[in-house]
């Protein structure tokens, strides 16, 4: 597992490459986009994610650490 300051680190540069990439996560569209997946939240929001946000260390230590809260 990550430590949490370096998981800190990770999402700071993860939030500057994706904004300087111009990639904005969606809401609320009901045709998925090709390249793209929908994570729910447990508020009912749905988000869709580009596929290449996989590679990001980052993005996947979430989504682990998500699926420990979570089940």
């Amino acid at each position: 597992m990550i430590g949490a300051k370096k998981l800190i680190k990770m999402a700071r540069k993860w939030r500057k490459t994706a904004v300087a990439s111009r990639k904005r996560l969606s809401l609320r569209r009901t045709v998925i986009d090709k390249g793209h997946f929908v994570v729910y939240t447990i508020e009912g929001r749905r988000f869709m994610i580009p596929l290449m946000c996989l590679k990001s260390d980052i993005f996947r230590e979430l989504l682990r650490l998500a699926e420990q809260e979570l089940g």
